[in-house]
């Protein structure tokens, strides 16, 4: 911890292997690593440091925030399974969620194939053209999910 000056940090972000044989045990291990670095800085600086730590499991928020009793909760617990669910159930609600969220995300596409704008308000005028764009694919599917409803 000393080489990576994790004293120093503002902030720690754990990842998790997501393609491990064992998730609980790559889960409890990320738990323990982040409990490690808390428990670091705290000794080293005096101070509480953020954590950004990704589990596997949605089960194991629950032990995570529970070993933080001693620990001011200022940190942010991502899962990636949880997520998807949430997804899924938003798309139920909301048809074409999914195609603006996956829109969005390759949207950017990589640095061979970006364009090149001359000025910033350039860049922002072609997204919010890719933005409008989506509105149609989705407002298209809402008319069309309407019309089988309707049926």
């Amino acid at each position: 911890m000393q080489r990576c000056l994790a004293s120093r940090a503002q902030c720690c972000v754990i990842l998790s292997n997501q393609f491990c044989h064992n998730p609980i045990a790559e889960d409890q291990r990320n738990i323990l690593n982040a409990l490690a670095v808390k428990k670091y800085v705290n000794a080293q600086e005096e101070r509480e440091i953020r954590i950004c730590l990704q589990l596997l499991k949605p089960e194991n928020k629950s032990i995570y925030n529970c070993a933080l009793q001693q620990y001011n909760k200022v940190d942010q617990v991502l899962c990636v399974e949880e997520i998807k669910l949430q997804l899924l159930a938003k798309s139920s609600i909301c048809p074409g969620i999914i195609t603006i969220i996956w829109s969005l995300i390759t949207s950017s596409g990589s640095s061979a194939e970006s364009e090149q704008y001359d000025s910033p308000e350039e860049e922002l005028r072609a997204i919010n053209e890719k933005m409008k764009t989506q509105k149609e694919v989705v407002r298209e599917q809402m008319r069309s999910k309407q019309l089988i409803e309707d049926k």
